[in-house]
C-alpha cells in the first residue's frame, strides 16, 4: 500500500525553468535557479534485509513531477508477500537521462549495502530508459557496477517516441527508428527526456539553452546510443521486454476484436527493445531468446496474450470469438484515439491483484533470474544505508 512506503534517501539538484541543471551546467544571465529534490528512494516497510531486492522505477510525470503514491497501486504489497523486499525510485523526468542514472546507481548501491544483493530492476515507460542509461555507462558520473540481476521494461518505449519513421546517421553508424507515438499527448511534452527520447520540446530550445543543458541538437540521441550496442555500452544482464497493446471491438460483431497500434502513449513499434526488429513482419516471440551484442539475452511478450500464437498479438490483426482477451494501455491518465473503441482494458503498472498478466510474467521472470550476492560494493561511506 502507498502509505508503507518510507523515504529512505532524497537527492538534490539545481533546477531552472523547471528543467534540471547538468552537473557541469554553467550560469545563463538571467535565469533564476533553485535548489529542490530531484529524486528519491522510498522503501516498503514491511521488507526485511535478507529478502530479494526488487526496484520500482516509474516513468514520464507531467509538470516536473514525480510520480504519484498510487502510481504501482499494489505491486509493492504483492510483491512483498510473495517475499521480496520492495523499494521505488521516484524521479523528475524533466531532465536528461544521464543526470537522473547518477541518483539512480547511489539508490542501487544503498540497496545492496543494504541486502549484500544484486538487484532486479521493475521500470515502466521512460524508467525503462532512465534504467538502460545507468546499465548501458551513459550515467554522468557513475560508471554501471555489477550490482542488478536482471531488468523488466514496461511499456518503455526502447525505440523511441519519434513522430514518424526516422532514420538517421552518425559516423560509421545508421539506424532507423518507427513512429514511437500512439497518441498526440507527445507534442505538449516540453521536457529535456522527451527530447533525447525522440519528440522536440514544444517550445523549441535556443542554441545557448541547448548548450546549458548539455544536450544534442538531434532529438532521440539518448535512444540511438542504446540501440548501438557499441563496447561498453552494452547489456549487462538479461531484459524481459513487456509490450502493451490495447484493442478493439470490430463494428457489428460479437466477440470480435482487433488489436490497436498499441498502449494508447507508445505504440507497439517503439516498444520494441531494437528499432530493427520493430516491424509487423517481425513479431514477438515470448519464451524464445534473442541474443544482444556482448551475450546478454531479452524476451518479449505482449501483455495479456498468454494462450495466443504471438504472431498473432500485432496491431491491425484480428482474433475471432474471443470474447475474454483484455488488453493493456499505458495508464489510467492516457486512453489514446482507438480506432475500435476499448474493451475491458488494464492499466500496465498500476497492478491491482494477482491476475494481471505483468504480474504473473514478473514471478516467472524473479524464479527464473534470482538475486546474487553482490560482487561488488561501492565504499563511498556518503552512500552507505543509515
Amino acid at each position: 500500500k502507498s502509505s508503507s512506503m518510507s523515504e529512505v534517501k532524497t537527492y538534490y539538484a539545481n533546477f531552472t525553468n523547471n528543467m534540471r541543471v547538468p552537473n557541469n551546467g554553467y550560469c545563463i544571465s538571467g535565469l533564476e535557479i533553485n535548489e529542490k529534490d530531484a529524486s528519491k528512494l522510498l522503501k516498503y516497510s514491511n521488507n526485511h534485509s535478507d529478502k530479494k531486492p526488487i526496484l520500482l522505477i516509474h516513468g514520464y510525470q507531467p509538470n516536473n513531477n514525480m510520480a504519484s503514491d498510487d502510481y504501482w497501486l499494489k505491486t509493492a504489497e504483492l510483491l512483498t508477500n510473495a517475499d521480496y523486499t520492495v523499494y521505488e525510485f521516484r524521479w523528475r523526468t524533466n531532465a536528461r537521462f544521464s543526470d537522473v542514472a547518477d541518483d539512480l546507481a547511489k539508490a542501487i548501491e544503498i540497496i545492496t549495502q543494504e541486502t549484500r544483493r544484486t538487484v532486479t530492476l521493475i521500470a515502466h515507460s521512460f524508467g525503462g530508459l532512465l534504467s538502460r542509461t545507468y546499465l548501458q555507462n551513459y550515467a554522468t558520473t557513475m560508471p554501471y557496477n555489477n550490482n542488478v540481476q536482471s531488468l523488466i521494461t514496461i511499456g518503455t518505449p526502447n525505440s523511441g517516441i519519434f513522430d514518424s519513421d526516422y532514420s538517421t546517421s552518425n559516423g560509421n553508424y545508421s539506424r532507423y527508428f518507427p513512429e514511437g507515438q500512439d497518441s498526440g499527448l507527445h507534442e505538449g511534452c516540453n521536457q529535456l527526456s522527451c527530447h533525447e527520447a525522440g519528440e522536440p520540446t514544444e517550445d523549441g530550445l535556443s542554441d545557448t539553452e541547448i548548450q546549458y543543458y548539455g544536450i544534442s541538437t538531434s532529438t532521440g540521441e539518448l535512444v540511438y546510443n542504446l540501440s548501438q550496442m557499441t563496447s561498453g555500452h552494452q547489456m549487462p544482464v538479461d531484459t524481459l521486454v513487456l509490450i502493451g497493446l490495447t484493442i478493439g471491438n470490430i463494428p457489428y460483431t460479437v466477440g470480435n476484436i482487433i488489436f490497436e497500434k498499441g498502449d494508447a502513449l507508445i505504440s507497439y513499434k517503439g516498444q520494441r527493445f531494437l528499432p530493427d526488429s520493430a516491424t509487423i513482419n517481425n513479431p514477438t516471440t515470448g519464451d524464445i531468446a534473442k541474443t544482444l551484442p556482448g551475450g546478454k539475452k531479452y524476451y518479449e511478450y505482449v501483455l495479456g496474450y498468454p494462450d495466443l500464437d504471438l504472431t498473432s498479438a500485432v496491431p491491425g490483426r484480428f482474433i475471432f470469438n474471443f470474447t475474454l482477451l483484455q488488453g493493456y494501455r499505458h495508464s489510467s491518465s492516457y486512453w489514446g484515439n482507438a480506432t475500435h473503441g476499448f474493451r475491458g482494458t488494464w492499466n500496465e503498472a498500476a497492478i491491482a491483484n494477482e491476475n494481471h498478466h505483468g504480474y504473473k510474467q514478473f514471478l516467472t521472470w524473479l524464479t527464473r533470474n534470482p538475486t546474487n550476492i553482490a560482487p561488488v560494493l561501492y565504499q563511498n561511506a556518503n552512500f552507505k544505508f543509515k
